[in-house]
């Protein structure tokens, strides 16, 4: 009897679903990498969503996801962000950024480890980077293509006072879009998605406290609508952990997010906590995923049993 051969299928959610990935520095872009090395191992590729948004390092991450180089983009954070290749504390006295995304943006996602930027515009999903404009103080929420990922993700990383910033781009100019929308959940229900998948990093329960005034007079000596931003950024990320923790009727959505505190810091330099974290994000999504809360949602997933598919 000939056997029925079998074809491999990316797993597909039911419905129309988006992808909400949150920022947070080297802390979360190793979380959300462990996250993405889970999904990809069960066969859960950018294709199962319909949209995906992404602030700051989560942008970065999205966009090996998106461009389907996630083994690549695994390297990136296992070989070049340790040490003093990302965050330089001495950069500073040589009146240099401390946060180097020129080598992160110019050197490791161009040459080191380089993204495939024609892979952008290939993938079905609506894939958008949330920057904020310094004049306006205000989200903007960016279509991906191939000419503008590098410079709009470069933006949505500008974290001032980590690094100086702006980024011109567009004839405007930006920086890190979690002053204006750290966690986009609410964009994503605003355009019609009902199932919400969002990775972020902080365990169920943490609220923002507001930022200094003095604070934001150092930062923003010169925009109004930013020290504005600034000061109520708190406000909206509460407000979308809210939403995360008690969705809105007839909204789904499912946080993969640690369960208590990370072992580590915004800008950990030390590789064996990066590697620690992005395990233990990847053991944290492969439990979510496949639990039983979720198994009737996510047709097609493999099961794991100690970290390998059936």
């Amino acid at each position: 009897m000939a056997r029925r051969k079998s074809r491999r299928r990316a797993a597909s959610f039911n419905g129309k679903w988006a992808l909400v990935v949150e920022p947070g520095r080297v802390r979360a872009g190793a979380w959300t990498a462990g996250v993405f090395a889970a999904l990809t191992e069960m066969g859960i590729t950018i294709a199962s969503f319909n949209f995906a948004i992404g602030v700051s390092s989560g942008a970065a991450c999205l966009l090996y996801y998106v461009t389907k180089q996630l083994r690549r983009g695994l390297v990136i954070w296992r070989r070049h962000l340790g040490g003093s290749k990302l965050v330089r504390w001495w950069n500073p006295i040589l009146l240099r950024p401390f946060l180097d995304l020129h080598y992160l943006f110019e050197h490791v996602f161009t040459k080191a480890a380089p993204l495939n930027h024609k892979r952008v515009v290939r993938a079905t999903t609506k894939f958008e980077i949330v920057v904020t404009n310094i004049r306006t103080g205000c989200a903007e929420y960016v279509n991906v293509t191939p000419e503008n990922c590098l410079r709009v993700a470069k933006a949505s990383a500008a974290l001032r006072p980590f690094f100086w910033g702006p980024v011109r781009w567009n004839g405007g100019s930006y920086l890190d879009g979690g002053f204006s929308d750290i966690l986009p959940i609410q964009h994503a229900i605003d355009h019609g998605y009902k199932n919400i998948l969002a990775i972020t990093v902080e365990p169920i329960g943490t609220r923002a406290t507001p930022h200094s005034r003095l604070l934001a007079r150092i930062l923003f000596p010169f925009s109004r609508n930013m020290r504005h931003a600034f000061l109520t950024s708190h406000e909206r990320y509460n407000r979308a952990m809210e939403t995360i923790e008690h969705p809105p009727e007839g909204v789904t959505i499912v946080a993969i997010r640690p369960q208590q505190e990370l072992g580590l810091n915004g800008f950990e330099t030390r590789q064996e906590k990066i590697d620690e974290t992005m395990a233990e994000a990847k053991r944290e999504a492969l439990r979510i995923i496949t639990g039983e809360r979720l198994r009737s949602r996510l047709p097609n997933v493999k099961k794991i049993r100690n970290g390998k598919r059936r």
